[in-house]
């Protein structure tokens, strides 16, 4: 049996995942953001979640660094900000619409489905990948609306009329 990365990568696109923005603030105080759909909960008792980032991404030694984070879970009218967060920017946040968070100072996205604000709990080496495990320390939901999915390596809706 042939087993590369590019085989791999066709397999795993064939299962949907939801869209997230991870966002933290910078030692410098500058917003740092990041489009991840390696995202789950992992523990309902403490209350945690997990991502994993790229080592070699643009923001890694940002999140490698830091405390707190925020996970932005984006609705299906969010595909632009999930595409300029998928690209190392040379961030432009006057774009982007932000809401105060009460319990960190990692930044959240406005209008998302919900974020959730969290302590980084601990940090796995994944290969080319590091998994953080967070705390969440605060949720809010935002608004009701439809997520954005993502899957066969293309955006999709979500069809709600239909159910199993």
């Amino acid at each position: 049996m042939n087993v590369n990365s590019d085989l791999f990568k066709r397999c795993m696109s064939r299962f949907a995942t939801g869209i997230t923005i991870v966002t933290t603030l910078a030692a410098n105080g500058k917003k740092i953001g990041v489009t991840v759909n390696s995202f789950n909960s992992v523990s309902l008792n403490p209350l945690l979640i997990l991502f994993s980032l790229k080592k070699k991404s643009y923001p890694y030694n940002h999140f490698e660094e830091c405390h707190y984070c925020t996970v932005n879970i984006l609705s299906q009218e969010q595909k632009h900000l999930s595409e300029m967060f998928a690209k190392p920017l040379k961030e432009d946040w006057t774009q982007v619409k932000t809401v105060i968070n009460t319990a960190t100072d990692s930044p959240a996205i406005a209008d998302t489905l919900a974020f959730l604000e969290c302590e980084v709990f601990m940090k796995h080496d994944g290969g080319d990948h590091i998994i953080f495990i967070c705390k969440v320390v605060n949720l809010v939901e935002q608004k009701q609306s439809d997520p954005l999915i993502y899957f066969s390596s293309e955006y999709r809706v979500l069809d709600n009329s239909k159910k199993l």
